[in-house]
């Protein structure tokens, strides 16, 4: 008490701070002046500088007489230190605000503009050539083909929904542009909706790489899907993940009902071995492609042939999967196995044709030198009739091979197929045949519609299995041979019956195939029936037969109309090349 404050140490440069307070006071009789400011101390506990609010007015007493003056000190160190930082912080977000690439627009509850950052001064600037001010309505300054719809999607923002969207925009200033536009409800201390603060971002780029990878997605797609192959990828336990559309048109099962089965239960049992071992392969070996061929089930129980090929790209992000690229290899594993039954066949028909061609000369030869010797002329008959019959016998046998090759050969003819008179000339044919007047030929035909198919290959038929019921009557019986024709829309059905010997079960299933005999006894080439079936699959039929031994024989057939049958296949040709 008592020193000057001037004398003190508690503030820095105390001197001229009493100057400045004396100052500020001015005439000392002027009891209205007043002074005011912020002083530096220091702290004697902290040891730091400090600041204080100084706020010095006149001392009055009782009677109004200016006495002296009160001083009050407060230090505001913290609230300074606050405040630092509030500003530094505002000085960063400013900075932040005003360099990022959005715009940023803040909105009162009627939309005129509050206040914004300079990328939406200069997007503003841009796309209208004006320049955005605060209390301006937004909508001034919108694209106008487009201030509808904004005023629609921004009502909800003011009904305190978050809105987000991508708008293309088209400008005749700036061009076209993607926006990604959101309006951000902002509420005060009581919850209360204040203001709408909108952002736009321009990402016309993103959006353009976003279509090319569509389109290019797309078009990956529409090659998949329109594959030939099935694409499949499996995870690691060999389950379906993916596979393309394919799928269904190849093999008849629905993609989404494919996922999270495994392939190896399709597969038939005979090749679920090498599908395994081939896919354990392409899981341990990341460099390779690993081929198999094997045999799976479609939808309809048919057995398909595929080709796959695995490979294994596990550790790609992208597909986590092994991929299978698998193809229907059906027709040519048919065509292999058709053409090794071909060959087979050939070997065999080769052997056999020299050999049946030989046995009936020889016998001739030798017959014709025992006629030479012979003095008896009844014996010499004899020996003649012999020799006449190895040379029927070799000329049926030359006929089988004539129509063998015609059947391989020739092209189908499409001729209006007169039933009766093919079958009337066929047993014209057969009537020189040893016993064949003892076969009576019962002929019915049924025909209402006109059928087309090749006269030639008919011929061939209908001999053939005539002839066999003159082979094998029995000759202690009255014995027939029974032709029943149906002709209808569809077709002919054809039943040939007779009460021969008929076939022991253990031979029905062979007597189809090339020279089967089911003895030495047995009459003929063994071409006839081979012949006949591979006629009735070149008219796209089908040939079966029933027979009991001791019986009689049924063979009954069916056969399209071959001008339908050219049709079908017009249309999936063209189905084919679209």
């Amino acid at each position: 008490l008592g020193r000057k404050i001037r004398d003190t140490s508690l503030f820095f440069n105390s001197q001229e701070l009493e100057d400045q307070v004396q100052h500020g006071l001015g005439d000392f009789m002027d009891d209205e002046a007043k002074f005011s400011s912020e002083i530096q101390f220091l702290k004697k506990e902290e040891g730091e500088l400090g600041i204080a609010e100084l706020n010095v007015v006149k001392l009055k007493d009782l009677t109004g007489v200016i006495v002296g003056s009160l001083r009050v000190i407060r230090d505001i160190t913290q609230k300074k230190r606050v405040e630092n930082a509030l500003r530094i912080s505002e000085n960063y977000l400013k900075a932040i605000f005003d360099n990022t690439i959005q715009s940023f627009i803040l909105l009162d509850m009627e939309f005129k503009v509050l206040t914004f950052n300079k990328k939406a001064f200069d997007f503003i600037l841009e796309s209208t050539g004006q320049k955005l001010g605060a209390g301006e309505f937004l909508t001034d300054f919108w694209y106008q083909n487009e201030v509808k719809k904004f005023l629609s999607i921004s009502a909800r923002a003011l009904g305190g929904e978050y809105v987000k969207y991508e708008e293309y925009l088209e400008n005749e200033n700036s061009g076209s542009i993607w926006l990604e536009i959101n309006f951000i409800p902002v509420y005060d201390q009581e919850n209360k909706l204040t203001s709408i603060c909108l952002t736009a971002l321009d990402i016309s780029e993103r959006k353009q790489a976003e279509l090319e990878l569509a389109g290019s997605e797309a078009r990956f797609r529409s090659l998949v899907q329109n594959s030939s192959d099935i694409i499949t990828v499996l995870d690691k336990e060999g389950k379906v993940t993916y596979t393309s559309e394919s799928t269904e048109r190849m093999l008849g099962y629905l993609s989404k009902n494919m996922i999270g089965k495994s392939i190896h239960d399709l597969v038939l049992p005979e090749d679920q071995g090498s599908y395994e071992q081939t896919f354990i392969e392409t899981l341990a070996d990341q460099s390779d492609n690993h081929i198999i061929e094997y045999q799976i089930k479609d939808a309809e129980d048919n057995i398909v042939y595929l080709e796959s090929v695995m490979n294994n790209l596990l550790q790609n992000k992208s597909i986590q999967g092994i991929v299978v690229n698998s193809r229907d290899i059906t027709q040519r594993k048919e065509t292999e196995n058709e053409l090794k039954k071909t060959n087979f066949e050939l070997d065999s028909f080769v052997y056999r044709a020299s050999h049946d061609l030989r046995a009936p000369l020889r016998s001739v030869l030798g017959l014709l030198n025992l006629i030479k010797m012979e003095t008896n002329d009844d014996q010499k008959a004899i020996y003649a009739a012999l020799a006449e019959k190895s040379i029927n016998k070799l000329d049926s046998f030359i006929l089988d091979l004539t129509n063998f090759s015609r059947n391989t050969r020739l092209e189908i003819q499409k001729e209006i197929i007169d039933f009766e008179g093919i079958i009337a000339e066929c047993i014209a044919n057969l009537k020189y045949m040893e016993n064949a007047d003892r076969v009576r030929s019962i002929i019915e035909i049924n025909q209402k519609f006109p059928y087309f198919s090749d006269p030639g290959r008919m011929s061939i038929l209908f001999q053939n299995l005539l002839s066999n019921a003159i082979k094998y009557q029995r000759s202690y019986i009255d014995s027939f041979v029974k032709v029943k024709i149906d002709v209808t829309e569809q077709g002919v059905s054809i039943e040939v019956a007779d009460n021969g010997k008929g076939i022991s079960k253990e031979y029905l299933e062979k007597i189809f195939e090339m020279f089967f005999r089911a003895s030495e006894d047995s009459y003929g080439s063994g071409l006839g029936l081979y012949i006949t079936r591979q006629v009735v699959e070149k008219l796209h039929g089908k040939i079966t037969v029933n027979s009991i031994f001791n019986e009689g024989t049924v063979f009954n057939i069916f056969l399209p109309h071959l001008i339908e049958i050219e049709k079908t296949e017009l249309l999936e040709a063209n189905t084919a090349q679209k």
